[in-house]
Order: structure tokens, then sequence, then C-alpha cells
């Protein structure tokens, strides 16, 4: 048995599953005399892993010419990171390091020491967009006017020169600091390599990267892998090439007249994702260390194409060894549906950790963000959406970092972090508390439950290689091909599902079996007039195992190369086609339920509610997030195999409650009943059927283990002294 291993997104050391509550401490903006106090108190506010970047430029330095590392701080106390992880280890935390190499976290040029810039090393190629024009990043000095940051190139990420240098410092990192600090010796479990993609642009458009000469050599390799030969190639794209190396990638949308010519915005957009894949492999093989590597997924644009332009690029089913995280930093989730739309499809797409989630950095991400409800409710959203753990970034704030470093940040980083930068536990630190202290007795029982779904949306994704291009434009493909409108018609089927209360899962129809694909009763998506064979030979058998197709435009009748491939055709009959302009409609999930769908049933859909089932127990756990109404009780019904559970709660608009039942009693919940933001606090009120818990003066409230000892927590309240009542079959306690 491994001594970590990651199974369906969840962490199991030694064979157990863990629960993954977690801080990012940038230790390297602190002064080390501060790491053993911060650390206690994270770990004092329940947190078990901390989360760090390894930041390139800090920890190799040049004098004089001639280059050298630092990871014991013999230049500098704060790159003592030896110390710091032994410190980690010491107070029982667990850490996921970052080592880049391109890290953002607010650092001078991403955290990449200058010397790979290639400004400062003409040997090194710079990253190109579809004009040929270098991709920019923040350096690490001021422009000429001296009232902004200079902007750099950077690295082609597949020139061979920066890749030598990545792999010295991976190296170097790998026999110095990971591998004598691994789990179960150290605390280092888990490898992020990588960050945000490469340079947090996972979510960038096919034509913004990478038009360097190092990628266009591996694109025509890849190229040659799909098609075999040239000949055949030239068959099938209609052209005359007489090399390999004469092929060059599209950059620009033009309505094609011929099928075939739109196999060129296929093959660059279906690049992407193996470009991606082709660099996280070569980091894995530079850093090898025995642990699962991991990666943090940014969320898709908000333009037109933002989604299809991510599916492009964020194929994790094809990432062998390579594991699914994600990140946040697109929006207030409470006051833009937009955002919360964008970034469940994020945490949707494949099972995994939340890897950062913004806890206190108000610039330039907004003012909202000073408080814990909102904090709070993003973090809620990514649970319930099947987050197998969460971080709160970052968990310590700092204000001792030097200008090579950081040179432009406003200090403290963060403004309002759960501990402040001198130390202080804030209220805010009491809010992560509650919300560690409610999964670490109750985190590893969800990760066993499983969310209450019967509705799936289809990832075709060589649908989102097409559409990203014309999408962008805002046309279709020509009056001959319509488009299959990938990422837009599946935003708009979330939107309907959300506004109804309906959870989905997302399934790529290329990649999972039909065993898969058989869990959900009804699978939608947004047909093409092209489809490879086997996926369509898949969709028959689920259609033959009494699966409910639902397709959106029209029935495929050609296959991946636009020949004829009328499989799934032969089953027509068994296939419910439907207009696109249905998705545009309200009363389209009423649609669906004639096909049996059944979802929570909420009284006011502005309150989101999410249910979780454990498989055997009679347990349920339920995620709420409050809409705009502060005038009701949150009122929902729904339905078990033991029968139907009432609920009804009061939480505030803007805030978030988690729910567990255990054979229709309340047995734990978590309520913020306070929301800082908006100014409004409520009574807190729980009830599920005969069962209740309340109080008599609003505050947040934890209680745990109801039908035993109960554990009772309560912050932020009006009065010292707070009345609490637990209510069962009419029978009422009170406990103070």
């Amino acid at each position: 048995m491994l001594k970590v291993e990651i199974d369906n997104g969840a962490i199991y050391l030694k064979g157990k599953p863990l629960y993954i509550s977690s801080a990012d401490y940038p230790y390297y903006r602190d002064d080390a005399t501060n790491w053993d106090d911060r650390l206690k108190k994270l770990k004092e506010c329940g947190i078990n892993v901390i989360t760090c970047y390894f930041p390139w430029r800090h920890h190799e330095q040049q004098i004089n010419g001639k280059r050298f590392y630092d990871f014991t701080g013999k230049t500098q106390r704060n790159r003592d990171v030896i110390k710091f992880l032994k410190l980690c280890h010491k107070n029982g935390l667990l850490v996921i390091a970052k080592p880049g190499p391109f890290v953002h976290a607010e650092i001078n040029y991403g955290g990449l020491p200058d010397f790979v810039c290639p400004i400062k090393n003409p040997k090194i190629e710079a990253m190109l967009n579809h004009k040929y024009e270098q991709v920019l990043w923040i350096g690490s000095e001021y422009a000429k006017s001296g009232r902004r940051p200079d902007l750099w190139p950077l690295p082609a990420p597949l020139d061979q020169n920066f890749l030598q240098e990545v792999k010295s410092w991976y190296r170097v990192i790998q026999e110095e600091v990971v591998k004598p600090l691994s789990y179960p010796d150290g605390p280092i479990f888990l490898v992020q390599i990588a960050n945000e993609g490469i340079y947090s642009n996972m979510q960038r458009a096919p034509w913004d990267y990478d038009y360097s000469q190092s990628s266009l050599k591996y694109f025509r390799k890849c190229l040659k892998e799909d098609y075999k030969s040239l000949s055949k190639y030239n068959r099938f794209h209609g052209a005359n090439y007489s090399s390999w190396n004469e092929i060059e990638p599209l950059g620009k949308w033009k309505n094609p007249d011929k099928a075939e010519d739109l196999l060129a915005y296929m093959d660059w957009s279906a690049y992407q994702w193996r470009y991606m894949r082709r660099i996280y492999q070569l980091y894995s093989s530079f850093l090898s260390v025995g642990l699962p590597y991991i990666i943090n997924v940014n969320p898709p644009l908000s333009e037109p194409f933002g989604i299809d332009a991510w599916l492009c690029r964020v194929n994790p089913d094809e990432w062998p060894n390579i594991y699914y995280g994600f990140t946040n930093w697109i929006g207030v989730l409470s006051e833009e549906k937009s955002v919360m739309e964008r970034y469940l499809i994020m945490v949707k797409r494949k099972r995994g950790m939340n890897l950062e989630e913004n806890w206190g950095l108000t610039d330039p991400y907004g003012e909202p963000y000073q408080f814990a409800v909102v904090c709070f409710f993003q973090t809620l959203l990514a649970i319930a959406g099947g987050a197998t753990g969460y971080n709160i970034y970052t968990g310590v704030g700092t204000s001792l970092w030097d200008d090579k470093l950081d040179k432009f940040q406003k200090k403290p980083y963060p403004s309002n972090a759960p501990i402040s930068d001198s130390g202080e536990v804030t209220p805010k630190a009491k809010t992560v508390s509650l919300l560690n202290e409610f999964f670490k007795k109750y985190g590893r029982e969800f990760l066993e439950t499983e969310p209450d779904i019967n509705v799936g949306w289809g990832l075709y994704l060589p649908y989102a290689y097409i559409s990203v291009w014309a999408t962008s434009k805002g046309g279709d493909i020509s009056n001959k091909f319509s488009i299959p409108k990938c990422g837009v018609s599946l935003n708009k089927l979330q939107h309907q599902l959300l506004s109804s209360n309906v959870d989905y899962g997302l399934v790529n129809l290329q990649t999972s079996s039909s065993d898969i694909l058989k869990k959900y009763k009804i699978i939608i998506f947004h047909g093409g007039f092209f489809m490879d064979k086997e996926t369509q030979m898949k969709l028959c058998d689920y259609v033959e195992g009494e699966g409910k197709l639902i397709l959106i435009g029209e029935i495929p009748r050609l296959d991946e190369k636009f020949q004829r491939c009328e499989v799934l055709k032969s089953k027509e009959k068994d296939i419910s086609v439907i207009s696109e302009k249905l998705l545009d409609q309200n009363d389209f999930v009423k649609y669906l339920t004639k096909y049996g769908l059944k979802k929570v049933l909420v009284k006011n859909d502005l309150n989101k509610v999410w249910l979780y089932k454990h498989p055997t127990l009679d347990i349920q756990y339920l995620y709420v997030l409050a809409g705009d109404d502060e005038t009701e009780l949150i009122d929902f019904v729904y339905e078990t195999q033991v029968g139907t559970k009432n609920v009804k709660m009061r939480i505030p608009t803007g805030s978030g409650a988690i729910l567990r039942v255990e054979k229709g009693t309340i047995s734990a919940l978590l309520l913020k009943c306070i929301n800082e933001y908006k100014k409004i606090s409520v009574v807190p009120f729980c009830q599920v059927n005969e069962s209740k818990i309340y109080t008599d003066v609003p505050c947040d409230i934890l209680t745990m283990n109801i039908n035993s000892s109960p554990i009772i927590k309560i912050i932020n309240s009006e009065k010292e002294i707070v009345s609490f009542f637990i209510s069962n079959n009419n029978k009422v306690k009170k406990l103070r």
C-alpha cells in the first residue's frame, strides 16, 4: 500500500481518508521568529494541513555573478524553509508543497528568478500569442515612468534552456527539501506542480498561447502521432503539404466553407490539453519523490467563449497521475450569479480539493473579502459541489518581506487574514474554527456520501474545440454547418438547474465508461453533425440500458474526421431531440421531470440546497446558501428511502449552513447567522420534522453529537450567555 494515495479526488494516508482543512502560510513574507506562533494558532483553529509556495526567486540567489541556493536561512532568516517545515511537523501539521516554478502569489515576476526572463537571458525563448507577440507578466522592476511595474516576457514553457533551469531547480528542491521531509517522517504529503495552468493562465483561449517555436515543434509532433502520415493529414484537411514543418496553427476565426477546414481549428484546440499534459509530465519527472502530484485549475473567463476555452485546456481525464484541484479569484460568489455558475462548473469538472479560497485578500479582489461571511459562503459552495477539502488563503497575514521578493504589493498581505500580521486571532478565525471543527468530526464520513444527482451534462470536448472559435466572434460556422455550442449550452443548462435547485454532474462522454454513464438517469448534451464512432456506440449502449438521452440540436451523422457515421442516428426513435430555445425557457426543468428527474423541493428557489446521502446509513448532509429573501424561513423538502424530511431553517441572506440529519433527526449543524458584510443578524433556527434547534439571540452556532453529549459552540453573540434549545419529539431541553 502506498503511504499517500488519491482516489476520486480524496486523500488517503496509509489507507485512511483525510478531509483537508488547510490554510496557506507564506512563510517567505514573514519573519522566522513568528512561524511557530502562527502555526500553533492555525492548529488551534482546527487546520490540519499547511500549503506553501517555495518561491524560486527567494531561494536561488545570485551574488557577484555566482548562483547558489539557500534553504537554511544562511543569507536571510525567512529562507530557512527546512526550519519552517520542521515546525509544521512538530505542530502536527501536514504540508502541501508548491515549488512552482511560477507561483504568482503576488510575487515579483510570479516567483521566477530574473535570470530566466528572455530579456535577461536571450537564450531563453519567449512565449508568444497568435499575433506572435510576447506574453507579458509583471516583472521585478518599475517601468521608466516609475509609476507602474514593468512588464516582462514569460519564458516559453517548452524551451529547452528554460526547461533545463526548471529541472535544476526541481532537482535541488527534491534532494534538499522534499525528500528529506516527506511523509511520514516529515510533513510533506502532496506536491502541487505549476500554478493555475503554467503562468496562472489555464483559462485562456487557444489563440492566447503558445505559438513559440518550441511549442509549434511539439504541436507538429502531436499531429504526426494523430494522423500517422502526412498524406493522411492532407487527405482529411484538403491540403497539399510536403513537410510537417509547413503546418502552422490557426490564430483567427474565419467562417469556413468546407467541413475539412474545421479540422485545423480542432487540431489546435485539442493540442491545448496535450500541451498542458506534456508540461505536467515533464515537471513531475524532474521532481521524483514518490508522492502524488496535484494541480490547481482556475475558473473559466466571463467572455461568451470562456467555458469552451477552459474546456479545451482543462482535461484532467487525460492527465494520468496528475490529480485535479482548483482555486477561485474571479469575484464575489454571493454577489454575482455568473461568478457562482462559472465557479461551480470548475468544481464539478473533476472531484478534487479547493486549493485556494480567498479569505482576506481584498486588493485587487474586492473589499467584501474582509468579511468572514463572504469567505464562508464561497467555501461552502466548493464543498457542496464536491470538494474533498478546502483552503484558507491565506491563513496568516504578513508584512515582513523585502523588495527582492515583492516590490509592489501593499502590506499586510493579505489585508484581512484570520490571523493578522501582528499575530492577533481575529473574529474571522473563529468562523474558520467552527468550519474546521465540523469537518474534523464528520469530514471522513462526508467523503463516504454521494450527491443526490440523476442528471448529467455530457461533455464532448471536440464540440468545444470548434465553438470556442466561432463563439469568440458571435457567429455560426456557416450556413452549411451548425455549431454545437458546448460551453454556452452548458452554462444555460446550469443556470436553469440552479434556478430550480437541481444538482447535476459533468461526464466526459469520450473517456467515461458505460457503467459511469449509466449512473445518470438523464444525460443531456448539445449535439453536432459529427462524433467519433466509439462515443456514438457508448451512447447507444446507454439508451439500450434505459437511460434517457436528451440531445440539443442534431444527431451526429459523421465521425470525428467527418466521414459518414450514423451509429447514434439508428437510435433516433429512442432519443429526445430538442431545440436550443428550450434552454432559454423557465419550464425546462419541468420538461425534465417527466423523465423521472428528482430534486430537493425548495419553497423559494433564491435559496440553494445541495443534498448528499450516505450509501448504507440513514444519514444526509445538506448545504444551504441563502438568497436575497430576508423575510421568510428557508423551507424545503427532500426524500430518502425511509421517508420524507421537512426542513425549516433561518440564516441571513448571503450566508450559509451545514446540516447533518441522522434517522430523521438533527444530529449536527453549523449556522452562520451573523452577516458582517450586509450587517444583518438573525436568531438561529433549524427544524427537521419534529426535531428543532434554536437560540434566543443572534449568533453563529455549531452543534454536534446532539443525541448524546452535545458539543455547542457559539460566537459573535450579542449577549455573553445564550440560551440554546434542543427539541426532539416536542421535548425541549434548555442549555447554557
